[in-house]
C-alpha cells in the first residue's frame, strides 16, 4: 500500500480517501483532519477509547472504526476427542479457571513445561511483536521513528520466538498448527479475526479424512495480558487526502460519518467475518450476541481494565516481526544483534 501511495503522490493522483492501517509513513502525505468536522458531530462517549485516541493523536488525520486485541484461543480437534478443552492447563489451573485473561509470562512458562515448543501457535507474523509491545510499549514508538529495545524487550522477544511455533500447516485452505494436539490441549495466539477460521473449521464439511481429523469442534478464548494490562489496537482506520477538491473532501467526511454510525458498524462487523471489534459501543455490545466465546474481551472493556493503546506503528511492528522470521532469529543474542541493526537502519532512513 505504501509504495502505491508514494507513486500516486508523485503522479498527483492520490485517492480521495484510503485505508491507512498498513501505511507506515503517513507524515509523508498531506491529510485532512477529522477534528473540526466528523469528530465534532460524534458523541465521544458513544465510542470506545475515542477520547483517549484523540489525546494520543490530536491531529486526527486518521479515523479508527474498529478495535482489536491479542487473544489466546484454546481449541479442541476432531482427531483427539478425548483431549478436550478442559484438558488445557489454562482451563484446569485454579488461577485461570474463572479468569478472562492469561498472562504472557504464563504462556511462555507453560510452553517450556510442555513436551514440544510448538505447543502455542502464532497465527501471523505480527503477534509476537505485539506481545513485545505489551511488555514494553515505549520500545515501539514508531510515531517518532524510534525503536529503543531495552533488556526486558530483548529477553521477552527471545522467549516468544523460542516458545511460539513459527509456521502453521495449510490443509485445503484451512490453517492448522503443526504438532499442537498435546496433553495440555491446544492454543493459538491471534487477533479477533481468527474467529473466521475457527468458524469455518467448525462449520465446514470434511472433504477428506485428513481434513476431518484436523477439524476444530470447539474453542474458547482468553485475553493476553502483561502485568494485568491488555493490548488494544485501533483498526480499520481511514484517511482523506488534502489533494482532493473541497467537494470531494466534504463527501468523504459525510461517508466517514455514516461509517461511524451504529447501524453501519453493526452491519459491517459481521459475526463470522474477518473484522475487528466495532468501536461504536452499542454495536460492540451487539457483536457478542453472536460471538459469546469472545466475551472475555467485552468484560474487560466494560470493567475499564488497564490497557496499552496502540494507534500508529502497526505496519512497522509487523515489518519488524517478519524480518525476525526471515533472519531466523530465535535466541537472546540474536534478538539483541537484530534490534541494534534495525535501530541503526531506522535512524539512517
Amino acid at each position: 500500500m505504501s509504495q502505491e501511495l508514494k507513486k500516486a503522490k508523485e503522479n498527483k493522483s492520490m485517492p480521495d480517501m484510503f485505508f491507512s492501517d498498513n501505511v507506515s509513513d503517513l507524515d509523508y502525505y498531506k491529510l485532512v483532519s477529522y477534528q473540526d468536522n466528523v469528530l465534532e458531530e460524534l458523541e465521544r462517549e458513544d465510542y470506545l477509547y475515542l477520547t483517549e485516541y484523540e489525546k494520543c493523536f490530536p491531529q486526527m488525520n486518521e479515523m479508527p472504526t474498529g478495535i482489536n486485541t491479542l487473544l489466546l484461543f484454546g481449541k479442541q480437534y476432531e482427531q483427539k476427542p478425548e483431549n478436550s478443552l478442559k484438558d488445557s492447563v489454562f482451563y484446569t489451573d485454579e488461577k485461570y479457571k474463572n479468569s478472562d485473561t492469561v498472562e504472557i509470562a504464563d504462556v511462555v512458562k507453560e510452553n517450556k513445561a510442555a513436551d514440544s515448543t510448538e505447543y502455542t501457535f502464532a497465527k501471523y507474523y505480527g503477534a509476537i511483536a505485539k506481545m513485545a509491545v505489551l511488555a514494553g510499549p515505549d520500545c515501539f514508538d514508531f510515531s517518532t521513528r524510534k525503536l529503543q529495545p531495552d533488556t526486558n524487550m530483548v529477553t521477552n522477544l527471545s522467549s516468544y520466538l523460542f516458545d511460539v511455533s513459527r509456521r502453521g500447516e495449510a490443509t485445503s485452505g484451512m490453517v492448522t498448527a503443526a504438532n499442537n494436539v498435546l496433553d495440555r490441549g491446544n492454543s493459538t495466539i491471534a487477533n479477533v479475526e481468527y474467529r473466521y477460521f475457527l468458524y469455518n473449521f467448525i462449520q465446514r464439511k470434511a472433504v477428506s479424512e485428513e481434513i476431518q481429523k484436523n477439524s476444530v469442534t470447539d474453542y474458547r478464548a482468553h485475553v493476553l495480558t502483561q502485568d494485568g494490562k491488555m493490548f488494544v489496537q485501533f483498526d480499520e482506520k481511514y484517511a482523506i487526502s488534502a489533494q482532493s477538491s473541497e467537494n470531494k473532501q466534504n463527501a468523504c467526511m459525510r461517508f466517514m460519518w455514516i461509517l461511524m454510525s451504529e447501524a453501519a458498524e453493526g452491519n459491517f462487523y459481521a459475526a463470522d467475518g474477518t473484522t475487528p471489534f466495532p468501536i461504536q459501543k452499542k454495536a460492540f455490545e451487539e457483536f457478542f450476541k453472536y460471538n459469546e466465546s469472545l466475551s472475555c474481551f467485552q468484560k474487560l472493556v466494560n470493567q475499564k481494565r488497564d490497557c496499552v493503546l496502540v494507534g500508529k506503528g502497526i505496519a512497522e511492528m509487523e515489518e519488524f516481526q517478519s524480518k525476525l522470521y526471515v533472519n531466523d532469529v530465535s535466541d537472546s543474542l540474536g534478538v539483541k544483534t537484530f534490534c541494534q541493526q534495525y535501530v541503526k537502519e531506522k535512524k539512517e532512513n
